[in-house]
């Protein structure tokens, strides 16, 4: 994806939820917590977002357009 100069996108520019909260990423005794993180970030912050999941970046694309075009 690039940015509206042609350049390359910063995923710190992305929104998206700050570092302490993607710890509800992880599961716990289920999944259900995890995929319910997943879904309020999309509402939250749109068809793109980001966060860091310790030094990985993680992105949560909730746009089918979007996603064929990654894929």
């Amino acid at each position: 994806m690039a940015a509206p100069d042609g350049g390359p996108t910063d995923a710190r520019r992305l929104p998206g939820p700050g570092p302490l909260a993607s710890f509800r990423f992880f599961p716990r005794r289920s999944f259900a917590p995890t995929l319910k993180f997943v879904e309020e970030t999309a509402r939250k912050y749109g068809a793109i977002a980001h966060f860091k999941l310790f030094l990985a970046d993680v992105f949560v694309i909730d746009d089918a357009e979007l996603i064929r075009d990654v894929l």
